[in-house]
């Protein structure tokens, strides 16, 4: 028998028409998360409060891959794009070719990105091996970069840098994260599997890609994730990773055989949190931004963008009233009803945040407040004029405010 709250939540919204509630995808829920935490002085994301520069680079990669514009991502003055194009501090080479793919990815270009050229810091740091870099990451994410800046993958750069990754490759079939790293990881691996990919790399002519892929396969744990470390407890940023390279290669990561307990977005769906956040490691229970975003990215189910795509305008994620009565202006007579909604397949409105004032009264615990519709009986509504002002939440954090002025008249 559903409970008494239930009972009357279900007859206010069969009263008013209300629809059946949509079900909330993961990736608009992750977006909804991140989107109630961009910066509003940046334009960027930080694990904490402004903006840091990987971290909106990523969240620039997710929103682009879930095929919407960094530059109308504005929590404030400045745009996701914005922060990406901020300059750099004393940037290493990681950093310059990160930069380089967020910023074609958000439709800047990555040759002249906050008064620094990443794409020639990526050429100038090649050596006469042809890897870029120290390590088999940063030749993986300088392929990337390279890319990104418009260099064919015929090219001599290219072609060199493909050959070098390709020497790194470890006799598992996986790459070293580093250079005094003996075992080979997922993440890396990951990359140079993307990196060699957009190089041109096929497996009918390519074994290092058809070695990386058993390498995962290896890799993968038994509730369908990925760890940071061979045989370590599963990581959503690892997880997402390896989801994004197999998307890369044309790889569904929900079947065989990456469907170990339903795959690895099975897994990331399994670390979403109710407010649309991912969280990193399975105990935590706090989400990482840096795991929302690669997750996001993940679940747009797409490869990593090297460009920008055909964008869909960005949806307003803040809660909306739809209708409220007494309308502006009417008389004070009756219960004040009001009913509002999320966007759609969000985090939805949380009812704990819903707060009502009626002649600057909160008048919030008189009122049944549902996730979609509140009523105020009568006895609760003053007599005479009134200004009513409503505030809203989603569960990511996402507010919104409305007021209206009731006449007074008809008492």
């Amino acid at each position: 028998m559903p409970s008494r709250l239930g009972t009357i939540a279900l007859a206010l919204g069969l009263g008013l028409g209300l629809p059946a509630p949509a079900l909330a995808g993961p990736l608009a829920k992750a977006l909804d998360h991140l989107a109630a935490r961009q910066d509003p002085i940046g334009g960027g994301f930080a694990e904490g409060s402004g903006s840091e520069a990987a971290y909106s680079a990523w969240a620039a990669l997710a929103v682009t891959g879930a095929a919407e514009d960094p530059g109308r991502w504005r929590g404030g003055l400045a745009s996701l794009r914005d922060a990406v194009a901020t300059p750099l501090r004393r940037p290493m080479l990681g950093d310059l070719e990160l930069t380089a793919v967020a910023a074609a990815a958000a439709g800047l270009d990555p040759r002249s990105v906050g008064g620094r050229n990443p794409v020639r810091a990526v050429l100038a740091a090649q050596r006469a091996d042809g890897s870029i870099g120290d390590s088999p990451g940063t030749t993986a994410w300088g392929i990337l970069a390279l890319r990104a800046g418009g260099l064919e993958r015929g090219s001599r750069a290219i072609r060199r840098a493909r050959a070098a990754l390709v020497r790194r490759q470890q006799p598992d079939g996986g790459w070293s994260p580093a250079p005094e790293s003996p075992g080979s990881g997922p993440n890396t691996t990951s990359a140079a599997l993307q990196a060699l990919w957009v190089a041109g790399a096929r497996p009918a002519t390519s074994s290092a890609l058809t070695r990386a892929r058993a390498f995962l396969e290896a890799a993968q744990n038994p509730d369908g994730g990925f760890p940071a470390v061979m045989g370590g407890e599963t990581q959503a940023l690892t997880t997402a990773w390896v989801a994004v390279a197999l998307h890369t290669v044309g790889e569904d990561p929900g079947e065989k055989p990456w469907n170990r307990s339903g795959g690895p977005l099975t897994a990331l769906r399994g670390m979403q949190l109710a407010n649309g956040g991912v969280r990193n490691e399975r105990g935590s229970t706090s989400a990482s931004v840096w795991a929302t975003s690669q997750a996001a990215l993940a679940l747009a189910r797409g490869p990593l963008p090297l460009g920008p795509r055909s964008l869909r305008p960005v949806p307003d994620r803040t809660p909306r009233v739809v209708w409220h009565e007494p309308a502006a202006g009417e008389p004070s007579r009756g219960p004040v009803i009001v009913r509002y909604r999320d966007d759609e397949g969000g985090t939805g409105i949380d009812p704990v945040r819903v707060r009502l004032r009626v002649g600057g009264r909160d008048v919030t615990r008189r009122a049944l407040v549902t996730p979609f519709a509140l009523r105020l009986p009568e006895s609760a509504v003053p007599k005479g004029p009134a200004m009513v002002s409503l505030s809203l939440q989603d569960r990511a954090g996402n507010a919104s405010a409305v007021a209206w002025r009731l006449s007074g008249e008809g008492r």
